[in-house]
């Protein structure tokens, strides 16, 4: 986080703390370790920082001056330095050194910027085309979306597999994964666009500047084409929250939409329609309490997601408990079936004897028998 409290001065300057997950950089120490107190960056030789944004573990600042620093993860190229390398303390990306960036995202293991002349780059994981550039290539270096030439980009959102554009004309568009609906560009099941799509429903509603600021308040971020028929053109939103799957909208009304990955409590299944309004009007919401309710949707989400998991995993070790009872009852089955046939043999056996009588004229002191019954192996003592 950063803190901010106007121009800086020698003696106020901006100041950078971090804490928490940190074995892949991310946290600007220098250090491959999570910290579980903040730490103050040591930031004295770089410029100010006007602007922070957290992706999935890598970091991008905006200087004062429109430059950009990234460090953390960089396995995809998210850093956008060349190379799939971790860097665990702030590095100038030169690619950006003859452009004014205005404004960064991260995502995932992607990231978004937007210049001071209305252009986009993109760079890291591109997979799930979340780059714009037509495929599903990742680069190590930011490339300009060449889509948006002839366009002026105020701001990019970039979210788990998905990026959203907001245009100065007030258009709105998506490309990456589709999976649960977060595109908005569709009203069926798209699995993913690597170029953008305009996102249909905006015509007559007016996008202000808090509904795509960084990650957090990307409005758009799930917002589903039918959004248009389910929810009159007449609201205007004021803030929105934003989780990896889902978002909930505040209206100036002070009611609050929920949209995106919403599981239906009967078959567990990832809706994409937008549900009920969760706050009446005379709810008061603001955008703090807001926040706290996106975490607590999100965690009940997460803990349905969660028990879901684990019925699955019960169900299928319990398959796997079928399985090998069925096969130690074939396998008794089949003892008790050898068995069976060594009864009968014996059987057989038995109904063969037959009482037989042996004499013999002299006297002795002991008869001994043997013969074919036992291979003429052992001699038997007869007794008189």
């Amino acid at each position: 986080m950063a803190e901010h409290g106007g121009t800086p001065t020698p003696s106020d300057e901006e100041q950078v703390w971090s804490w928490g997950a940190g074995t892949d950089g991310q946290l600007g120490t220098a250090k491959l370790q999570d910290e579980h107190l903040p730490k103050l960056l040591s930031l004295t030789s770089l410029p100010s920082i006007s602007m922070l944004a957290c992706g999935g573990a890598h970091v991008i600042a905006l200087t004062s001056g429109g430059k950009v620093m990234t460090w953390g993860r960089g396995n995809a190229g998210q850093l956008g330095h060349g190379d799939i390398l971790n860097t665990c303390l702030p590095k100038l990306v030169s690619f950006f050194d003859d452009y004014v960036i205005t404004q960064a995202t991260a995502g995932w293991s992607h990231s978004g910027f937007v210049s001071e002349s209305g252009r986009l780059f993109t760079c890291g994981n591109g997979s799930f085309g979340q780059l714009g550039h037509g495929d599903n290539m990742s680069l190590t270096t930011p490339a300009k979306v060449s889509y948006f030439v002839n366009n002026s980009v105020k701001m990019v959102a970039c979210g788990m597999r998905h990026s959203l554009v907001l245009l100065t004309g007030n258009q709105v568009y998506g490309f990456g994964s589709d999976k649960r609906g977060q595109l908005g560009v569709s009203s069926d099941r798209t699995k993913s666009v690597n170029l953008p799509c305009v996102i249909s429903g905006f015509e007559d509603v007016e996008l202000m500047d808090s509904c795509l600021v960084g990650e957090e308040d990307s409005a758009a971020a799930l917002i589903f084409k039918p959004l248009s028929v389910c929810l009159h053109l007449y609201l205007s939103f004021r803030e929105v929250a934003l989780g990896w799957n889902h978002a909930l909208l505040l209206t100036v009304d002070g009611e609050v939409f929920k949209l995106g990955n919403t599981l239906n409590n009967d078959s567990g299944v990832v809706g994409s329609q937008p549900d009920e309004v969760l706050t009446s009007k005379d709810s008061e919401i603001n955008s703090g309490n807001l926040e706290n309710l996106n975490d607590d949707w999100e965690f009940k989400e997460n803990e349905i997601i969660y028990a879901q998991n684990k019925l699955r995993s019960t169900r299928a070790k319990l398959a796997v408990l079928e399985g090998k009872m069925a096969m130690a009852r074939i396998d008794a089955q089949r003892i008790v079936r050898e068995k069976q046939r060594k009864i009968d043999h014996a059987n057989r056996a038995l109904r063969l004897l037959r009482t037989a009588s042996i004499v013999w004229p002299n006297s002795a002191s002991e008869v001994l028998l043997t013969g074919s019954f036992d291979g003429w192996s052992t001699q038997v003592s007869s007794y008189q």
